[in-house]
């Protein structure tokens, strides 16, 4: 197969797009919107640079060269296509990163035509389905058919209620009234399963990290795991009072805040970035003797997601029929029956009320902890702050707190850094051989 730089690809958009008098097509600029392009859709860019060899069959750079593009013969058109759009208001919206208002047919057109581009350079099938999946995930395709796929389906239920209720042959009025009161309920039976299966599938994905979680926690050396909170504590605190890297945090936040993929903002975020980076190595050498090596998440392997909704669906199909059943016990008891019911709950009523048992009071639980939260003697409570690992299990924060904290989550077992300024918190990662280092520093 025929290779190509950009330059091939220049020529066919000088074609197509012809120049005005005013203003002459410029080979940077023209390169800069590919590019642009390529940044948005979260396909990896250092891809596009090599291409199979046919003897060896291995990838190799095109033209040796770092920064060069490589083109298929068979892609160039489609990469000269998305260069013309550039300037359409699908493809600003797409670089702008609101590809929820863009049209799903772009979205899906460049999809399929860097997969196409791909495996025209001679990747593996491995490769192919990493970067679909990367180009889907930041582009939201299939999460967009999805929904779209629910409103549709959602419509066409309503035009088959408009549908019956301008029969005028087949329905009379009551007619009408009846039918679409049966759809209706029809429609709350399912919208309430719904709502079963993904409070059932909810619990059922919780359930398995919390496990993972667990295991996890076991496998962590507690002096270890203190050792990096400490460091990372001291960190903290050390780059809070640098006012240089807090500078940098602020215009770093204000680039972000712009939610955009404007190609002049790049350059200036990878300065702060590594700028942030440098300051922080620099201040970890002088702390610890070394920069800090960050420790690698272990991958976390769980249920695929087909699964967990049979599980879900199972479940809350389990729950209704158990429903179903009770109802049916309920409504085929016989009058005895119900009287024998009331009768005995009159006798377990007595008896508990005989050991103090107090009934038909309302429940203050929660009212009565605010109360004692908020007057105790000596503190007033500032609020409270979820762990990030477990959101059930919190801490409570009292006026006056200030700096940070870490302390060991009650449920799975693993640490977390507290912020009582900002009343946020972090999960810690364990960093390896700490604790051999900190015993030779004794």
């Amino acid at each position: 197969m025929k290779f190509n730089d950009f330059q091939e690809v220049f020529n066919r958009f000088s074609e197509r797009q012809k120049a005005t008098k005013a203003e002459e097509h410029d080979v940077g600029k023209v390169r800069d919107k590919f590019t642009e392009i390529v940044d948005a859709t979260g396909i990896d860019i250092n891809l596009l640079r090599s291409h199979k060899d046919e003897e060896t069959g291995k990838m190799i750079l095109n033209d040796n060269s770092q920064g060069s593009f490589c083109f298929p013969e068979g892609s160039v058109d489609f990469c000269v296509e998305i260069i013309i759009r550039y300037t359409t208001s699908d493809y600003k919206l797409i670089r702008k990163g609101d590809f929820d208002s863009a049209s799903s047919g772009e979205l899906l057109f460049l999809i399929d035509g860097f997969i196409k581009y791909l495996d025209e350079l001679g990747y593996p099938l491995a490769v192919l389905l990493e970067q679909h999946r990367a180009m889907d995930r930041r582009l939201g395709y299939k999460l967009r058919m999805a929904r779209e796929q629910l409103v549709n389906e959602c419509e066409k239920i309503l035009e088959q209620a408009k549908e019956y209720e301008d029969d005028l042959i087949h329905l009379n009025y009551d007619d009408k009234v009846y039918f679409l009161r049966y759809m209706a309920d029809r429609l709350s039976n399912t919208s309430n399963n719904i709502a079963h299966v993904f409070s059932a599938y909810s619990d059922i994905r919780s359930d398995e990290l919390s496990d993972l979680a667990e295991v996890e926690s076991k496998n962590l050396d507690e002096l270890e795991t203190m050792k990096h909170v400490n460091d990372e504590l001291l960190l903290a605190y050390t780059l809070e009072n640098d006012d240089e890297y807090q500078r940098l945090l602020k215009e770093r936040e204000k680039i972000l805040g712009t939610y955009d993929f404007v190609k002049r903002l790049k350059g200036p975020y990878s300065k702060t970035v590594t700028a942030m980076n440098d300051i922080r190595k620099l201040h970890e050498v002088e702390l610890f003797g070394k920069s800090l090596q960050e420790e690698d998440d272990p991958e976390i392997v769980v249920k695929h997601p087909l699964n967990v909704l049979q599980e879900a669906i199972q479940y809350a199909d389990e729950c209704d029929q158990e429903r179903i059943e009770r109802e049916e016990k309920e409504a085929n008891k016989t009058s005895e029956e119900i009287e024998k019911e009331r009768l005995s709950d009159i006798e377990i009523r007595k008896f508990l009320e005989s050991k103090g048992k107090a009934f038909d009071l309302p429940n203050t639980e929660e009212e009565e902890e605010v109360i004692f939260m908020n007057c105790n003697l000596s503190y007033e409570m500032k609020g409270m702050i979820s762990f990030p690992c477990c959101s059930s299990e919190k801490i409570v924060v009292y006026e006056g707190s200030t700096g940070h904290g870490s302390i060991k989550c009650p449920h799975c077992g693993k640490y977390a850094i507290f912020d009582f300024n900002k009343m946020t918190s972090e999960t810690i990662k364990a960093i390896r051989g700490a604790s051999q280092r900190w015993e030779s520093k004794k």
